[in-house]
């Protein structure tokens, strides 16, 4: 008895059976019956018992075919097989370190010669204010992202990783950068080559966006008249409700609880003085006169917004909405350039929407390298990060602080990405950073601005709205992440031809069905979904653009298939066939979208991105169309002409306020006209 005592539950049966035949106590099992795991063809049409046998036992017996039906691989395997795919990189990327250093290890110091320590002491103004070196690794376990290796030397698929050294390069991310690739060059007339030419080859459209006039600047100081002296209480009211019915649905910099309670009030109460609480009221209404246009593009009339009394034509300087109000918040950020705090840093990141809004990208990417810089101040203290967040208010501030800290994160990501502009070190904070839980700000703190105040919103949606935000905000991070790991891995080649591996590929699509697979039901992704007209903002700013986002990221993980198409066609699969026809598909479907956005074009911030991804999308199309190689004919789906021309008219819609998309529209018209002859 103490034997089968200490037997362990995972014994098999036979041993059961012969402890039961020798005279154990505990009765006999009874054998368990075999289900199939997949019948065939014809045991399921029968539903006869199967012994998924080739072929199997019934089928046998009556002489007839055995068949079965491709088996979709479990949601377990699918994890397991990836687990072992990131087990068998990282155990070969420790093996190539220990290698590495191995033949690298230094001779031994001479007498004159510093030890180890002393030259790491000397070196240490190369790194940064926090300690960090400018080439060190971020893992991103926290983000959710596996660290994946290219220089690890596996095969997978029939191809190669690439492998570390100098005949690595990377190929552009950005759109615009497309007419760098050397087979695109070999496409272009010798006309679209002197447009490109013009403001500097190959990067013209971030020297055009930089040679740009200023904004508009503030008014005559010497000006008598007031702006905000005849602001009324509901005007104010209704910009700030504009605002939060649009740009603060994409992307939530403010609580409202927190924003009405004490930004707002003390803002108006104090008459609009030299305060940050003011000048964040300000470029909230200054976006509220964007928010309000976006409103009557798409047809909407909000309850608490009522349009049809207010007009925004008075705030308008130079024939740009809200411009008023942004002037007189920049007026008063001058003199509060010391505030590093949290309002400072919602300031900074809604000047970058509103530059956004404009069309005017380096002054965005200007706005969020500030907005960096005090995220990067409030991490680097760690008495900051290591706080033990005892009370409630400190646990607000700090998720508020994570959800600034992502929304930067993004916006600047999508900018640098697409122009030549430098990146902030905000990303090193990446893992120190959790993702925010949108805390509700704590009643006591709503209390303190006064249980009467006429200027807190009455009622407030605030929770009912929590959980759609919420997702929504961190499916836009997931995206954020996945693309990053798309630009890093995949972006790439070497000179013989090889490319990160199919494997790969595969990998980091798998990842983002699972994204798409496991959103709400009311951020639904299905591009096939045939939804109804929208009904309020939310149908437009929300649900699609969760869709475009997904099928962006299609496109991206296909132009390295395209890439490697053009540069070696002697490589080419049919795979590669496929892949090339499924990114054109996706382009198609992803403009179908993006036309939903444009309802609220004046509230998408990342208009600008859009029309360079629209335009880099003419230029395939074009390649593909002129290219001498009679396989890929077949590759332009139908009617992609007038697929091309819709783009035109998308980016020419935009052209009359950004230089570079002006640039772009005259390439783009070039290569339409030509794509349209037969």
């Amino acid at each position: 008895m103490a034997d089968n005592a200490g037997l362990s539950p995972s014994r098999d049966i036979s041993t059961d059976q012969n402890l039961d035949q020798a005279g154990s106590e505990r009765p006999s099992k009874k054998p368990r019956v075999f289900l199939a795991r997949q019948a065939c063809e014809s045991c399921r049409a029968k539903k006869t018992r199967c012994d998924e046998d080739v072929p199997c036992a019934p089928c046998r017996s009556q002489g007839i075919e055995c068949t079965y039906r491709d088996r979709k691989a479990t949601r377990k395997e699918e994890s397991f097989g990836t687990v072992l795919g990131f087990l068998k990189r990282i155990e070969t990327k420790v093996e190539n370190l220990a290698a590495a250093q191995d033949s690298r290890q230094p001779p031994a110091p001479t007498p004159h010669a510093p030890p180890a320590e002393s030259r790491n002491s000397l070196d240490s103004s190369s790194r940064d204010p926090f300690g960090n070196t400018p080439g060190s690794q971020r893992q991103d376990a926290q983000a959710g992202t596996p660290n994946i290796d290219l220089r690890t030397p596996t095969v997978s698929g029939g191809s190669v990783y690439l492998d570390d050294g100098p005949d690595k390069t990377s190929f552009p991310f950005s759109a615009h950068a497309m007419l760098e690739w050397e087979p695109v060059r070999a496409f272009l007339p010798q006309e679209i080559m002197n447009l490109c030419h013009q403001h500097g080859w190959p990067d013209y459209a971030t020297a055009l966006e930089k040679e740009r006039d200023p904004t508009p600047g503030l008014r005559n100081p010497t000006s008598h008249i007031d702006p905000l002296s005849t602001l009324s209480i509901s005007t104010v009211r209704n910009l700030c409700e504009a605002y939060f019915c649009s740009f603060n649905l994409a992307y939530p910099v403010l609580d409202r609880d927190f924003f009405e309670a004490r930004s707002l009030a003390k803002a108006v109460t104090g008459g609009f003085g030299y305060d940050m609480e003011s000048c964040v009221v300000l470029v909230v209404m200054a976006l509220g006169c964007w928010g309000i246009r976006a409103l009557e593009e798409a047809g909407f009339h909000d309850g608490n917004v009522r349009m049809d009394t207010l007009s925004t034509a008075q705030y308008m300087q130079d024939g740009i909405e809200g411009l008023v109000f942004f002037n007189e918040a920049r007026r008063r950020i001058g003199l509060l350039s010391n505030d590093h705090g949290l309002q400072n840093c919602q300031f900074h990141l809604l000047s970058g929407i509103y530059y956004s809004s404009l069309l005017r990208p380096v002054d965005w990417w200007e706005s969020m390298s500030r907005a960096a810089n005090c995220c990067m101040l409030y991490y680097g203290n760690s008495q900051t990060s290591d706080a033990s967040e005892t009370s409630r208010d400190a646990s607000w501030t700090s998720d508020m602080q994570g959800r600034l800290f992502w929304i930067t994160i993004m916006l600047e990501s999508v900018v640098t990405e697409e122009l030549a502009l430098p990146h902030s070190r905000l990303d090193t904070f990446r893992d120190r950073v959790p993702l925010p839980r949108f805390t509700e700000l704590p009643r006591a703190d709503l209390m303190t601005a006064g249980s009467s105040n006429q200027y807190q919103h009455a009622g407030s949606d605030a929770k009912q709205q929590a959980p759609d935000v919420y997702y929504h905000f961190l499916s836009q991070v997931a995206v954020r992440n996945l693309t990053t790991r798309i630009k890093e891995a995949l972006y790439c080649s070497h000179p013989s031809g090889n490319y990160p591996s199919p494997g790969l590929d595969a990998e980091l699509s798998q990842q983002l069905e699972r994204w798409r697979e496991h959103l709400p039901s009311t951020l639904n992704a299905d591009v096939e979904f045939a939804s109804s007209p929208p009904s309020c903002p939310r149908d437009v700013l929300v649900s699609p653009l969760i869709r475009a986002r997904y099928l962006v990221l299609r496109w991206h993980l296909c132009r390295p298939v395209i890439h490697r198409m053009l540069s070696f066609p002697e490589k080419r699969t049919v795979r590669d066939i496929e892949r090339c026809k499924d990114a054109l598909l996706t382009a198609m479907k992803w403009l179908h979208v993006v036309r939903e956005l444009w309802l609220m074009k004046s509230c998408m911030p990342i208009r600008y991105p859009f029309c360079s991804q629209l335009f880099g999308q003419i230029v395939i199309v074009y390649c593909l169309r002129f290219i001498d190689d009679g396989a890929l004919a077949v590759v332009l789906p139908d009617g992609y002409q007038q697929w091309t021309l819709a783009i035109l008219e998308l980016v020419k819609d935009c052209a009359p306020f950004s230089p570079s998309l002006y640039r772009d529209s005259l390439i783009a018209e070039m290569m339409c006209s030509r794509l349209q002859e037969p």
